[in-house]
């Protein structure tokens, strides 16, 4: 399933496209269908991002070297990344009721304290690459699109395959959160390791580092394939209704499509 060297050429999806989709058809179908340009970018996926490439630094540090990130040096990460994150936006970064320096000064503490962790693991992957076909385990179809994902680490720890997810947060994880969450059960099926491991940086006042480990039965797995198929079989439909409020609460106050959305009417 992994695809370093022999890119397939067959149409994707990813997880990304599956959770906007459940999310709200609509935002789907402007980002992914009608090609809309975005009206905001929002502080939250900058900063989630640079949060990201400063632990694929750590973890790429790990896998070449063996070595550790001192906690002074993944702050020195984040200045970079996030800066560099910010002018290679395509357009002004909206900050919302947080500024830079808020931002800045809480990235470097949440990196410093992940810096903190000891690493006891062997990694072999960082932003590792799969793709995987996709059946409908009730009818057997195998759908025209496969998966496509980049896990942020695969690592060994005692021999058993692992996959570590970064993410940020406001609020702890509920045990039902980490249970249900579908990219687990969608990355932990495409690899076959034995559990994946969620590493939540938290946007407390005084930052930490919850890491929450998962695992899915076979009957898990196969509700969240019935999910992805469900999903791709509506987007072949052109199901893009609006959905204002979800499992993951009202979306529209934060939509980059809010705008274009009340304009447009039904589609």
């Amino acid at each position: 399933m992994f695809t370093d060297t022999d890119k397939e050429t067959k149409p994707h999806t990813s997880f990304s496209q599956i959770d906007t989709y459940q999310q709200c058809p609509r935002k789907w179908a402007f980002k992914y269908v009608y090609k809309l340009e975005r009206e905001r970018l929002s502080h939250y996926l900058i900063f989630g991002s640079a949060i990201h490439t400063v632990l694929a630094r750590i973890y790429a540090k790990k896998m070449l070297s063996n070595a550790p990130t001192a906690p002074e040096e993944a702050v020195d990460f984040w200045v970079e990344d996030f800066d560099r994150a910010i002018d290679d936006a395509e357009m002004s970064v909206d900050y919302g009721k947080t500024g830079y320096s808020d931002l800045q000064m809480l990235g470097m503490g949440m990196v410093e304290e992940f810096a903190k962790l000891p690493l006891i693991l062997e990694v072999v992957g960082v932003e590792k690459e799969f793709r995987a076909d996709i059946t409908d385990p009730v009818t057997g179809e195998v759908m025209d699109k496969q998966m496509l994902g980049y896990l942020d680490a695969l690592v060994l720890v005692d021999g058993e395959l692992v996959v570590h997810e970064h993410k940020t947060a406001a609020r702890k994880w509920s045990d039902r959160k980490i249970a249900d969450d579908l990219q687990a059960s969608v990355y932990l099926w495409a690899t076959g390791a034995s559990r994946l491991t969620f590493n939540v940086l938290m946007k407390t006042k005084v930052p930490r580092v919850d890491c929450h480990q998962t695992s899915r039965t076979e009957a898990e797995i196969e509700l969240a394939l019935q999910s992805v198929v469900n999903g791709l079989k509506g987007q072949q439909a052109g199901l893009f209704e609006a959905k204002r409020v979800g499992p993951y609460g009202n979306h529209c106050a934060t939509c980059e499509f809010a705008r274009q959305c009340e304009s447009r009417g039904p589609i």
